[in-house]
């Protein structure tokens, strides 16, 4: 059986947030991040094992834009 991949949402609303998990939780491993810089801090611990990262641009304390830049820059 092939391992699940995991898939990161960052999103600000809890509900947009709980709705994309549930989407995805049968098929994936789903972290969840409320802002970019838990986001960050997920990216960092789980870096070669995310697949896919779906992200909010408009987010507080560090918005998805902000996010790329300093990811862009690592």
């Amino acid at each position: 059986m092939t391992p699940k991949k995991k898939i990161m949402v960052m999103e600000d609303n809890i509900m947009d947030r709980e709705m994309l998990v549930s989407i995805l939780k049968g098929r994936y491993i789903v972290l969840e991040a409320e802002n970019g810089q838990e986001g960050l801090k997920l990216l960092n611990q789980y870096q070669d094992d995310i697949a896919l990262i779906i992200l909010d641009a408009m987010m507080p304390e560090m918005d998805g834009y902000e996010l790329i830049k300093s990811l862009r820059e690592a």
